[in-house]
């Protein structure tokens, strides 16, 4: 279950969150709509613990995942361990489940390559 109660947050004096009280039960899926600007990647980066300098109630029970809009990978380590790193943010994950991940998005040819030199190819491959 996630429950918010009274959730608000400042930016250099600026509310960005006022009095935002919600609650979802287990199992369910939300979507979260808004115009650019409204808090929404605020709001989702207090309940993952990206963000834990705001007022009011975060609380959920088990997993929560959150998709940022534009990630950061390290060029120079491989996709893999990109992908280890990153899901370790949510506890131990097996090189299977890492595996099964990239078998779903295409990328298992990719598993040992570093995300610099997969960008690279991506470009001379875009000029043929």
């Amino acid at each position: 279950m996630l429950e918010i109660k009274n959730l608000e947050k400042t930016y250099s004096k600026q509310q960005v969150l006022k009095s935002i009280s919600v609650s979802a039960r287990q199992g369910k899926i939300i979507g979260l709509v808004g115009v650019n600007g409204s808090g929404k990647s605020t709001l989702l980066k207090c309940i993952s613990g990206l963000i834990q300098d705001y007022n009011g109630l975060v609380h959920y029970d088990g997993k929560i995942s959150y998709s940022i809009e534009n990630p950061t990978f390290y060029n120079n380590i491989t996709v893999y361990t990109n992908l280890k790193l990153f899901t370790t943010l949510s506890g131990t994950v097996s090189e299977k489940t890492i595996d099964n991940i990239l078998e779903k998005v295409g990328l298992t040819d990719a598993k040992i390559k570093s995300i610099r030199v997969i960008i690279r190819n991506e470009a001379k491959a875009s000029y043929c």
